[in-house]
């Protein structure tokens, strides 16, 4: 089994958070509480925690920022086979897994297909033992350094199913030896459980349970004490970084005021200084305004001169003008009087024009008149006839074609009836008699078809019955001929006719009627329809009437027209055209002349107007620089001795400014404004950290004063719990080594047994000195030790230069050859077990080897990658990713 991805989302403190792992050597990094062993967890719980229930284990789960449940999605493949297992608990509980070989199973279905795939039993225990799951692939933070030999009997039976081809299967060497285990064993038994622990409801059982009460009592009193002591070095080293912080800040405080005494001086330098560049600046100003005064009444001497030399022939060239201005508008006038009497003519030939227009127009319309009247009188006539004939069809019963065709199907199917009926039927007919015959009260006169039992009368008396053959058949065809005589008579009621040429003669009139309203239908549908005819002819004379009207009122207005050739009105309209035309020509082109001369007269009057203007301003000009010059005569008094005083009050003010900048230069702005700030931002730094500790500092105390009311009463319990213990310690010791020695008339068969068991043990044996070899070399010797069933118990490690190891007294091992042997005999064990899983498992390293030295930790990056060469893919989990940096590992950082 490979791991491929995994997505947590809202789990413990990760919000949501996706990795894809490497197949082989993984290594997952970050500082303390980034959530690594979260990680850890989050892909246990996918695989072995049922998605139901709310214990405290899933609690456990929930995230730190909402009340939305847990959910982890991984991607997992075994062997060739890529499964997809979704699992969220608590609010939202749910649980999936597919794959594109298999439909996609939920709820109970895919818990129990992912214990499959497990080879595991988490769905059918609880969350607290779904914790315990795969322990020797799950190395949780802290549990590096456990002895391997627990886990090494639970996963002993799944290593025998992948061995069995490297050994035999253990067994007792004869009768007796079996004899004996069977005493060794009763006796064993009776005190230890399968897995070597003391058996529940034995004495020693009870005293040894008293002991582990006792011990752990005592050690939840020292780590208490110790807990405490440590708080009260934390407020002590706590309380003097308060003390210093305070004084730090009094200090920075008096530079603080120091440099805002020197930031005050400053200012008013700068303000002093701004002061005495205003001064400079009036004085200068006052300077320059003497100086354009005096300019200002050289330049204006200079423009009254010119002025005065301009004024003569300004004069002269505007009274030039003015005669020329009265010589163009007497011709202007003359032009104006010329085509004023041109466009009286136009006007009456346009009237003539108009007159002309309007007798060809009513011509026109009158034809127009004429023939939309004769298109009326045929629509007219066209709706006349149709509705005479729609009148006549009208009147004709409603019978069509297909009502003749029914009345033949009708009649030939009666016929055929009839014919049916009589072939079946008795017939009787009346040759001769001297008396009156009657069937039913009916005389007899001829033949009579009977289809029904019937008596013959003569003269009124019953005197024959007549019984007809045919059963069935006949009644059947009697009631067929009824039915269709039937249908026959309602049809004729319908048609209102008796007689089948009655109605052919309808039907063809009906169609000649039909045929007619068509005919004029389609001429009709030519033509338009009577309303427009008759809204274009009223349209047409109201048109006449209104032209008619119009050429009275001309010929009103103008006599002359009454003996213009009406018949001859379109030659007379073109030459009356033609006069206008030429008339139109003649008055644009005088329009045009004038128009230039309005235009020469206008630019005229225009230059008559600057030159008028000119003259005027300039006498004005004049007028007013000569009053000017007057006034500043009488304003300037003696320029020379102003500005010399001016420049003697300015070289005063400019020495006072150099003294000034002088001071502000060895107060030294930019560095002082700099300092200043700096120690702001630092004092207000240094009293944020300042709150946080005083808080802090408040937190322990308060919690120092709630333990135990004071470390004397918890040093008496600790006193108390070790007394208590070392008098469990005693009893148990003495229940001890009776249990011992059964155990020592145990071992001699056991001893033997074991022998037999280190061939079938062998290859395990050999692939953890495979991984130790990295640790301890290659001079290395293991051997795995059972019990008188066979289960392992524990290794025995000897090597070359250290002899006397001897068995492996895990406890008795250093913290780092612990993690290290523990760590060998795990990697063996899930290289053994990864064909069950399709060649492949993961194994997880939560911060597994905090207690190896540098020289170690390269050697177990050795046996790391020789495990990942095996097919395990390794996951590492650690704050120090630095440690392993040459294992050449996909690294994922946390933040």
């Amino acid at each position: 089994m490979i791991i491929r991805t995994i997505k947590v989302t809202n789990f413990k403190k990760h919000r949501e958070l996706s990795l894809a792992f490497n197949e082989k050597l993984n290594l997952i990094g970050g500082p303390n509480e980034a959530g690594k062993s979260t990680i850890a967890e989050a892909i246990h719980a996918a695989l072995f925690y049922k998605h139901s229930g709310n214990s405290q284990q899933l609690r456990d789960l929930q995230s730190l920022y909402t009340q939305d449940g847990p959910s982890v999605e991984l991607e997992l493949d075994f062997g060739n086979t890529a499964y997809v297992v979704k699992k969220a608990f608590l609010k939202g509980a749910g649980c999936t897994i597919s794959s594109a070989s298999m439909q996609t199973l939920t709820g109970a279905k895919a818990e129990e297909k992912l214990d499959e795939l497990l080879a595991s039993s988490a769905n059918t225990s609880t969350h607290s033992q779904a914790k315990g799951e795969w322990a020797h692939l799950w190395v949780w933070q802290g549990t590096s350094g456990d002895n391997p030999s627990g886990i090494m009997a639970t996963q002993q039976e799944k290593m025998l199913n992948q061995l069995q081809d490297a050994g035999v299967m253990v067994a007792l060497a004869s009768e007796k030896d079996q004899r004996v285990a069977t005493h060794f064993s009763t006796k064993y038994h009776a005190l230890f459980t399968s897995n070597g622990k003391y058996k529940a409801g034995s004495t020693i059982k009870t005293i040894y349970e008293q002991l582990s009460k006792s011990e752990e009592d005592l050690q939840k009193t020292k780590d208490k004490i110790a807990e405490m002591e440590e708080d009260i070095k934390s407020f002590s080293a706590k309380s003097e970084q308060l003390t210093q912080l305070k004084q730090d800040l009094a200090d920075m405080g008096i530079a603080r005021d120091t440099y805002r005494s020197q930031m005050d001086m400053l200012n008013q330098l700068e303000v002093a200084l701004a002061e005495e560049k205003q001064k400079l600046e009036k004085h200068a100003e006052h300077e320059s305004e003497l100086r354009d005064r005096i300019n200002t009444i050289k330049e204006l001497r200079e423009a009254i001169v010119a002025l005065e030399d301009q004024l003569a022939p300004l004069k002269n060239e505007y009274e030039k003008k003015e005669n020329e201005l009265k010589a163009l508008k007497a011709h202007i006038q003359e032009a104006k009087n010329n085509r004023k009497g041109l466009e009286d003519q136009k006007q009456k030939e346009a009237i003539k024009k108009e007159f002309l227009h309007l007798v060809n127009t009513i011509h026109q319309k009158s034809s127009e008149e004429q023939i939309v009247k004769k298109s009326l009188d045929k629509i007219r006539s066209l709706e006349n006839e149709k509705s005479e004939f729609l009148k006549k069809l009208g009147n004709l019963p409603q019978i069509e074609r297909k009502d003749l065709d029914t009345w033949n199907e009708l009649e030939a199917n009666l016929r055929s009836k009839r014919e049916i009926l009589k072939s079946i039927a008795t017939e009787i007919e009346l040759l001769t008699s001297n008396h009156t015959l009657s069937i039913q009260g009916e005389k007899l006169s001829d033949k009579r078809l009977l289809t029904e039992e019937t008596i013959l009368e003569i003269e009124g008396s019953p005197m024959l019955k007549i019984l007809p053959g045919g059963g069935k058949s006949l009644q059947l065809a009697t009631e067929e001929e009824k039915n269709a005589g039937q249908k026959f008579e309602d049809l004729k009621r319908k048609l209102g006719k008796q007689d089948k040429g009655q109605i052919d003669k309808v039907i063809v009139e009906r169609e000649y009627l039909q045929k007619r309203i068509q005919t004029a239908k389609d001429k009709l549908s030519t033509l338009k329809k009577a309303e427009e005819e008759e809204h274009q002819l009223q349209e047409i004379r109201s048109t006449l009437s209104q032209l008619t009207i119009r050429k009275a009122n001309l010929v009103t207005n103008d006599q002359s027209l009454d003996v213009l050739n009406e018949q001859n009105s379109s030659r007379e309209l073109q030459e009356v055209e033609e006069i206008v035309s030429d008339l139109v020509q003649k008055i644009d082109a005088l329009k045009n002349q004038i128009d230039q001369k309005e235009e020469s007269y206008n630019r005229l009057e225009e230059g008559r107007a600057v030159v008028f203007g000119r003259y005027t301003t300039s006498l004005g000009t004049l007028t007013e620089e000569k009053a000017k010059l007057n006034l500043l005569r009488s304003q300037a008094g003696n320029t020379d001795e102003q500005i010399q005083k001016i420049r003697a009050e300015k070289e005063a003010v400019e020495k006072a400014c150099e003294q000034v900048k002088a001071s502000i230069e060895k107060l030294e702005p930019e560095k002082l404004r700099t300092d200043f700030e700096r120690t702001e931002h630092a004092i207000g730094a240094k009293s944020a950290t300042l709150r946080e500790l005083e808080f802090s500092v408040v937190r322990l105390e308060e919690k120092l004063k709630l333990s135990n009311n004071g470390d004397s009463d918890s040093y008496q319990k600790l006193q108390s719990d070790f007394a208590r213990h070392e008098y469990h310690q005693a009893v148990f010791e003495g229940y001890q080594n009776e249990a011992n020695a059964i155990k020592l008339l145990d071992e001699l068969f056991r001893q033997e047994k074991d022998e037999l068991t280190k061939n079938y043990a062998q290859p395990f044996a050999e692939k953890v000195k495979t991984y130790l070899s990295f640790i301890f070399g290659t001079e290395l010797e293991i051997a795995v030790n059972s019990d008188d069933r066979g289960q392992f118990t524990g290794l025995d490690i000897y090597r070359a230069n250290y002899r006397d190891l001897g068995r492996l007294a895990f406890d008795k091992l250093s913290g780092g050859t612990k993690e290290q042997v523990a760590a060998a005999v795990r990697l063996a064990m899930a290289e053994i077990l990864a064909p069950a899983y399709g060649g492949n498992l993961p194994i997880v390293f939560d911060d597994a080897f905090g207690f190896s030295d540098p020289e170690r930790l390269n050697s177990l990056h050795n046996m790391l990658f020789r495990a990942s060469e095996n097919g395990l893919q390794v996951i590492l989990l650690s704050c120090n990713s630095k440690d392993y940096r040459s294992l050449g590992a996909t690294e994922l950082v946390l933040q």
